[in-house]
């Protein structure tokens, strides 16, 4: 292969970098073969699953008005924006190079392919940045607090602030392709190649910024995030249940109900916050007494307070620690391989980690709708919902057919 389809930047900038030598599909190796039907396999199901399961996810926030409803999640539809439009443009895109072995479109084509891949194939870590930062508002601040903070508002800006991002990578993309001289080994009919495929400073530059300074910043956060949740935690477990349950003996051996007099609704309401005792007048005595709130005497508020500490908390946590966990498998090897092993070991290059770390970060936006599947309730019972629809009518048109 050339040392053209040995180096790529925050796209991979082409789509002929999965076959060594040219593009006449598997070798008579069998290792070749193997490797072929591999790498078939890998890029249809990511095809597959990021077009289906993001275009579910969005379907399903379009169904789910309380999905909507938290400014928050807004970020999360953005991010399934994105998949999709990776799972339909870039991996379908290169599929179809890969099937056919030639690019039919030109440089005109090429040009507008490796645009739209820099616009939207870095946008994905960003949005998990920004992710990870509301996760570390919602403990690092009280929640009213944090409601005011992440407003519709500052969400929607964040995500135009992520495009604008991307947007400057593509346009630098642009111009130093008019300023790059015309390269006569690269044949726009047998596949896309950005000619800044060479331009080591570049592609250093892009790795740094899109997916490197974002990641560190995730990783940050995330371990922030972590260590104020575990404080949090711990509060709520200390002020809670166990001051309930002295609270409920104390009323208990007095045989006294706590009076309500004095609690507005809110007051009575509010169980999402630690129990705190009522100022209680006494009529018969000068004295002020201390009682509990009312909602501390039935065990269901005990179990809602439960239930709200893991959607407020728990639930966010494992949402943002699958993402993650996704980011650092997909993007990191292939910053890795351009930050170090193309930069200071240009002869420990290989087409072939080339292909497998350019197929990972394809295969990031098929993983994300699976996890949303497994840590968003409301977004897996739609899931169920529909697919048990979908499986009922295909039986049922798979007998009519059977019985014509």
């Amino acid at each position: 292969m050339s040392h053209h389809t040995e180096m790529a930047g925050i796209v991979g900038n082409s789509t002929g970098g999965f076959e060594d030598g040219g593009h006449e599909g598997p070798g008579d190796n069998q290792d070749d073969v193997t490797n072929y039907v591999v790498k078939y396999v890998m890029l249809a199901f990511s095809a597959f699953v990021a077009v289906f399961g993001n275009g579910a996810t969005i379907v399903a926030f379009l169904y789910d008005r309380g999905l909507r409803e938290k400014p928050s999640n807004m970020l999360i539809l953005a991010l399934s924006c994105s998949d999709l439009c990776v799972g339909l443009i870039i991996t379908s895109g290169t599929l179809g190079t890969f099937l056919s072995s030639n690019w039919s479109l030109g440089e005109i084509g090429c040009r507008i392919f490796v645009s739209i891949g820099n616009l939207i194939v870095p946008l994905g870590p960003l949005l998990v940045a920004a992710i990870c930062f509301d996760r570390y508002l919602l403990v690092s601040r009280d929640y009213p607090r944090y409601l005011a903070i992440q407003t519709r508002r500052s969400v929607n800006l964040t995500i135009a602030l992520c495009w604008l991002l991307t947007a400057v990578l593509c346009v630098t993309e642009n111009i130093l392709w008019n300023l790059s001289p015309a390269d006569p080994d690269i044949d726009y009919t047998m596949y896309c190649l950005s000619p800044n495929t060479n331009n080591l400073q570049y592609n250093q530059f892009s790795n740094i910024v899109y997916v490197l300074i974002p990641f560190t910043f995730v990783t940050g956060c995330s371990v922030r995030f972590l260590v104020l949740l575990r404080k949090k935690l711990r509060g709520h477990r200390r002020v809670g249940p166990r001051t309930i349950s002295a609270r409920v003996r104390w009323t208990l051996a007095t045989r006294q109900h706590p009076s309500t007099e004095f609690l507005s609704q809110m007051s009575v309401g509010k169980i999402n916050e630690p129990s705190t005792l009522i100022a209680r007048r006494d009529d018969t005595s000068s004295e002020t007494r201390l009682s509990p709130p009312f909602h501390a005497f039935d065990s269901p508020d005990v179990d809602t307070r439960s239930q709200l500490l893991r959607s407020r908390y728990i639930r966010p946590t494992i949402t943002v620690i699958c993402l993650v966990a996704a980011l650092a498998v997909c993007y990191l090897p292939y910053c890795i391989y351009f930050l170090f092993i193309v930069s200071f070991c240009p002869t420990c290059s290989s087409p072939t980690l080339f292909s497998t770390f350019h197929l990972l970060r394809l295969f990031n936006s098929c993983l994300d709708p699976i996890l949303y599947a497994a840590t968003q309730r409301r977004i897996r019972a739609f899931y169920g919902k529909h697919l048990r629809r979908i499986g009922r009518l295909t039986r049922s048109a798979i007998r009519q057919r059977f019985q014509t």
